[in-house]
């Protein structure tokens, strides 16, 4: 039986189920919005010219082959580690009957994991992280399904060390952009949870279950971990928090070598200038050493100065063995940066695949050189499900002022074309045109370029009736313009995409079965981009 969203295991709130809403959905090539990167959009089409750069595209034959390869290569006390710490990591909370089955699940070699990882958003970050949460959930359960000799079990990685505290600290909920404030600094999971409960209370119908959760949570990594689980727990899906002395300890090795003799710049510039050769832009760019020091209220970089290392503030200096020797007996005051994070990820977890958006897939493509130096697999990547959610409220304007689904996607001029009462249609006088040229022909040839030069001389004259048809139409039309104006700005929030700006909480908040309907949707190997539109 699939795993659905169990809403009773949000505790202390009035979040139930409610009636399953008919909705209608269609797809759009990634192609087609045209905010896509050429390196996203070449890849999930499986341009061959990227191949050196993956192990194998997404598809049922690279995880086979994927599955071969980790099995050689993930170890039995790799396994006893992941499951000793995950077990650990939910001591405070408990697992759902799903968790345990695939905590048990993770001890056997026959077990491998579907991971994606994203920051600790406060109120639980834009639409495209539920997006990305259930895409991993739904591909592990489809492989489950395809190799009956194995398991597939989704976890989410908690990026808590990262110390964008500004990236996180905000969120759109109905459309108005809040903004909590956290005075403190460092690695975002440490922060602590004391006054956001207080500045989530002042919103106007906010969730009383996800402002529960910054009381409950002593600090962000917790907090996290709780919404998670009160959505996604009963899914089977288990949250890891790589910020852990013995996970830590466990990716030693790679981190001292970075120290000792930096390795990730080079690897990652390989593959970054063959992707430049190609004329794709790389979107990262490693430093000379790709590491943070991290302790309680600070994440800061190191740097190599004079064969020594150095916070870069200069307020930590090691000689370079003393550096070795303070971290290998601290691992966990180590941080890997963006360029070492995933390989982190990927020595930790038995992983055959990774869910990531656009902009997470480009980054990896500059990476596989830096998990072929140290000898671990290199997952398949998946692009996450990414659409777009008309609700029913959305959804009755659209056929009230005459909106077809396909035409959202246009400029607005074109939308106010389709749809505005015009008193003439300009493909007439086109064809009118065209029947004099005709005619010219037929009479005499060398009448032709004359229409020709007449008729173009007109057309000038009629762009510019057009427009002031047009703008007579709108002023005639003012309500109608204003609805269409209104509804595109909800549909695409200053321009972007909804996944990108919305919080995925603003409509479960109306919708208590919109993550199952998301669910249903996603195919995660249906690379395009869907439309989801609630209908009466």
């Amino acid at each position: 039986m699939r795993p659905v969203f169990n809403a009773h295991t949000i505790q202390n709130s009035d979040l139930a189920f409610s009636t399953k809403m008919a909705t209608q959905t269609i797809n759009r090539k990634f192609e087609d919005l045209k905010v896509f990167s050429p390196l996203f959009l070449d890849y999930i089409n499986s341009d061959p010219k990227l191949a050196s750069f993956v192990s194998g595209f997404p598809n049922m034959e690279s995880i086979k082959n994927q599955i071969e390869l980790k099995k050689n290569s993930y170890g039995l006390n790799q396994r006893q580690i992941l499951v000793k710490r995950l077990s650990a990591q939910y001591g405070k909370i408990g697992l759902s009957p799903k968790q345990s089955e695939n905590l048990e699940l993770l001890k056997k070699e026959n077990t491998f994991s579907v991971s994606c990882g994203h920051q600790l958003n406060i109120a639980g970050g834009p639409v495209y992280v539920a997006y990305k949460i259930l895409s991993v959930i739904k591909l592990a359960e489809s492989l489950s399904k395809q190799f009956t000799d194995y398991q597939f079990v989704p976890i989410h990685w908690m990026a808590t060390e990262d110390h964008d505290l500004e990236e996180i600290s905000s969120f759109s909920f109905f459309s108005n952009k809040i903004e909590v404030s956290i005075p403190q600094q460092g690695a975002v999971g440490k922060m602590q949870t004391e006054g956001i409960s207080d500045q989530l209370k002042k919103i106007k119908d906010f969730p009383e279950w996800m402002e529960a959760v910054y009381t409950k949570g002593e600090n962000l990594t917790e907090a996290t971990r709780l919404w998670i689980q009160s959505v996604f727990g009963s899914m089977g899906l288990l949250t890891i928090d790589g910020d852990d002395m013995e996970l830590k300890g466990s990716f030693s090795d790679s981190q001292l070598e970075e120290l000792s003799n930096p390795w990730v710049e080079t690897k990652v510039a390989e593959n970054s200038d063959s992707l430049l050769k190609l004329g794709y832009k790389p979107q990262i760019n490693p430093r000379k050493i790709n590491l943070f020091y991290l302790e309680k209220d600070r994440r800061i970089r190191l740097e190599e100065s004079d064969g020594k290392i150095q916070t870069i503030d200069e307020q930590f200096i090691w000689e370079k063995s003393e550096a070795i020797k303070f971290f290998k007996e601290s691992p966990e005051k180590l941080s890997p940066n963006v360029a070492l994070r995933p390989l982190y990820s990927q020595v930790l977890l038995p992983d055959v695949a990774f869910v990531g958006g656009p902009a997470e897939i480009s980054y990896w493509l500059q990476l596989k050189k830096v998990f072929e130096y140290k000898n671990v697999p290199f997952p398949i990547l998946f692009p996450r499900y990414s659409g777009l959610y008309i609700p029913l409220a959305q959804s009755k304007k659209m056929e009230k002022i005459g909106l077809q689904t396909s035409d959202i996607f246009l400029e607005i001029k074109d939308i106010k074309k389709n749809i505005l009462p015009m008193e003439w249609e300009r493909p007439l006088l086109e064809r009118v045109y065209s029947d004099l040229i005709l005619v010219a022909q037929k009479i005499d040839a060398t009448l032709e370029p004359l229409v020709r030069g007449e008729l173009a001389r007109m057309e000038k004259s009629v762009d510019g009736l057009e427009k002031r048809i047009i703008k007579a139409t709108e002023q005639k039309n003012e309500v109608l313009i204003n609805q269409i104006n209104g509804l595109i700005g909800k549909l695409f929030p200053n321009g972007n995409l909804q996944e990108r700006t919305e919080s995925w909480i603003s409509f479960l908040a109306t919708n208590k079965n919109w993550i199952n309907e998301v669910y249903e949707v996603i195919d995660p190997f249906n690379f395009s981009f869907s439309v989801i539109k609630e209908m009466d």
